[in-house]
């Protein structure tokens, strides 16, 4: 987990070209996967689009060719990955901070199921956090009411909570793997594998 500098894309091709088998690069917004997708198309890696605003064909051909091709590059929302298993995933990129250490913990396990060593990679920056906060406002608090109920107050309040943990973990200087593990409620040693 790093900064992400003002322009991420050397970071993210040289990640691409470092690892093996394939890659899944998460990114927050459907705008963000297309923009992303073509940046790398223009860059000459055969990155595929993935995200819930698709036709279902055109998710298909993106899934079947995740799950086919030699190496493939996946440019993907979390709307990409619930049921798709493929054992010799390399690289696991996230272009922003992820919501919650659980949903990171989801996503970042898709890579190495071969049992072969894999990387994960998550870019991120402090402005992510305001972006975050937006969209948990967006989601629990509706705007055409006064105040949200209390049902709606305590998840409002319980996703700020993940938020402010997978930030802490993104910031910190404890091991990354034990710090995830401690905040799903597992003790652990430091790995030993991770860059901290």
């Amino acid at each position: 987990m790093r900064r992400r500098p003002k322009d991420p894309l050397q970071d993210v091709l040289n990640a691409i070209y470092s690892s093996r088998g394939a890659t899944l690069i998460y990114a927050r917004t459907r705008r963000s996967v297309e923009r992303w997708a073509c940046l790398l198309q223009k860059e000459g890696v055969k990155a595929i689009p993935y995200h819930a605003g698709l036709s279902s064909e055109l998710r298909k051909k993106a899934q079947d060719y995740f799950l086919k091709k030699e190496s493939p590059v996946l440019v993907a929302t979390v709307a990409f990955g619930m049921g798709v298993d493929r054992p010799d995933v390399g690289l696991v990129l996230h272009l922003n901070l992820p919501s919650s250490p659980e949903g990171y913990l989801q996503e970042a396990g898709r890579a190495g199921r071969d049992g072969l060593p894999a990387k994960c990679l998550v870019l991120f920056s402090p402005g992510d956090r305001k972006r975050l906060i937006w969209a948990i406002k967006k989601t629990y608090i509706d705007s055409d009411k006064k105040s949200a109920n209390s049902a709606e107050k305590m998840r409002f309040e319980q996703s700020l909570e993940q938020l402010r943990r997978i930030e802490a973990i993104a910031e910190g200087g404890a091991c990354i793997e034990q710090s995830l593990l401690h905040s799903v409620g597992e003790l652990s040693p430091p790995c030993g594998h991770c860059d901290r």
